[in-house]
Order: C-alpha cells, then sequence, then structure tokens
C-alpha cells in the first residue's frame, strides 16, 4: 500500500520496527467498512500493535468468542452509549479507534468526514454524570493529527 497521508508513521515503523505490527489489507477489506485513508493506512502500517497507544486496546486479534477486538471493542461502545442514554451524542456513522476500560472511555472518528478526519474522545460513564465538553470533545482536527501526537509523547519520554 502507497503511503499518502501517515507519512510520519511510517517513519516511526521504519525506526521501531519491533513496536509497530501491521493489518493485511485483506483482513480489513473483509470487515466491508469504509475506512478513510488515514485510518486504511494506520491499519496497515500499525494497526495491529501500536507501542505509542499501548494500553488503549486495539487490534485485530480474536478475543473469546472469536470475535476481532475492533468490533467488539465497538460494539461495548455502542452498548454503553445506549445504557447511558448517550447515543444521541454521536454521528450517524462513528468508529472506535482506541478504547479504554471496557468501552467507557472511547476515540472515535465519523466515517462519513475526509480522508484524514478528526478524533474525538468520549468518557462516556463521566459525561453520563456530569455532561460537559470536558467529557466528550474534538482531541485532533485530523487522524494523522492523533497519531503523530501520539509519537511524539512516545519519542519524548522513551518507552520499555
Amino acid at each position: 500500500m502507497q503511503i499518502h497521508i501517515q507519512k510520519n508513521l511510517k517513519a516511526f515503523k521504519e525506526k521501531y520496527p519491533d513496536l509497530c505490527k501491521g493489518v493485511k489489507v485483506n483482513d480489513y477489506e473483509k470487515l466491508n467498512i469504509q475506512f478513510p485513508l488515514s485510518y486504511k493506512e494506520f491499519l496497515f502500517l500499525c494497526g495491529d500493535e501500536f507501542e505509542p497507544l499501548r494500553g488503549l486496546n486495539l487490534g485485530f486479534y480474536p478475543v473469546n468468542d472469536n470475535q476481532l477486538w475492533i468490533l467488539k471493542q465497538n460494539e461495548n461502545a455502542r452498548k454503553n452509549l445506549k445504557e447511558y442514554g448517550l447515543a444521541h451524542l454521536m454521528p450517524k456513522n462513528w468508529w472506535v479507534v482506541a478504547e479504554w476500560d471496557g468501552s467507557e472511555v472511547i476515540w472515535y472518528i465519523d466515517l462519513d468526514a475526509d480522508d484524514d478526519p478528526p478524533v474525538y474522545g468520549f468518557n462516556i460513564v463521566e459525561y453520563a454524570y456530569e455532561p460537559s465538553d470536558f467529557w466528550h470533545k474534538k482531541v485532533a482536527d485530523s487522524f494523522s493529527e492523533w497519531i503523530n501526537k501520539k509519537i511524539d509523547f512516545f519519542e519524548k519520554h522513551g518507552h520499555s
């Protein structure tokens, strides 16, 4: 796959090949989801393992019921939003790119946006108890910017 947007991520993978594991194009294309280009490039380069996002569960590996983790985290987020009555706050066609604590905290993109959509953070539980822009907001103007911030933080603070 030719990289058009995630050039910084490609350089990271070349610099730290053991800290970044990609997904085969066929593996995410068979989901039949129209992902934006920047996210497809991320998946191809580091979508299964990306050290700067360690702890923010992502990946194309199977979980207990052989469902892919990336699908499970999206399912959990939808369930949590419905349970807390917050689903109406989401765009029509959104996708979790990272999550924490059983998808109670999610980072997501709008799949209907452009090739490099903004990333939003949403702490579902905290927002349910204290509705505020602090708990649900745009965290980066683009997916590539969000990834670049993670790379910058990682490189400033080292890695294990």
